[in-house]
């Protein structure tokens, strides 16, 4: 074989191995969770500034706004901000360090027009250290008592909508027959797919 034909089909192995790598490492990324909370709080904390229902399931979202996971975890969230039974806080990063503005990325003022839903500021992550929150997308779900029903992520994969896991969990929840009894309900959770919570990129 010419030693022309022999360079090409080197070449073209080579092309062929970076694109399949490139795949590879692009698959593995997305189906690699975050870090799950260590502690996740077990009753809802009592020195957070968030607010807990007296007479709704209250869901909170941690989300990084400049995490392009996140748009993913904002449109899962979507079809749960139209339950009239649903107390929802989505609680975003933004460190003291950057200007006003800094979270516009990903359009969560949307978010603020929706009366079923408070969006909040996080300076620093204080609060998501209180509720040892660590991966943006990082979900919690208490009932009016404070108890938490439910942790981690609704995407099945970092960035990705549709059928997942942890929504369905979640929902499973939230469809539950309400009972005086807490025992009754065994607490629910799933991976969190996404991007450092605490991360300060620009």
């Amino acid at each position: 074989m010419p030693k022309s034909k022999i360079s090409i089909a080197i070449a073209c192995l080579l092309w062929a191995i970076s694109i399949g790598l490139g795949l590879y490492l692009l698959m593995n990324h997305e189906t690699t969770p975050g870090a799950p909370p260590k502690a996740p709080p077990i009753k809802f904390p009592k020195d957070t500034k968030l607010k807990l229902s007296s007479d709704k399931d209250t869901l909170v979202m941690f989300v990084h706004p400049q995490c392009p996971c996140t748009k993913a975890s904002l449109k899962q969230l979507e079809p749960l901000s139209l339950n009239p039974n649903l107390s929802i806080q989505l609680v975003h990063f933004k460190p003291s360090t950057k200007p006003e503005g800094w979270k516009e990325e990903w359009q969560l003022d949307d978010w603020t027009k929706q009366r079923t839903v408070q969006v909040i500021e996080d300076s620093d992550g204080v609060e998501a250290k209180r509720f040892d929150a660590k991966t943006s997308g990082q979900t919690f779900l208490f009932d009016p008592s404070g108890t938490l029903l439910f942790h981690g992520g609704i995407t099945a994969a970092r960035g990705v909508t549709g059928d997942s896991v942890g929504f369905d969990n979640l929902a499973s929840v939230l469809a539950r027959v309400k009972t005086s009894k807490a025992h009754d309900l065994n607490l629910k959770k799933s991976l969190v797919f996404g991007c450092n919570l605490l991360n300060e990129r620009n």
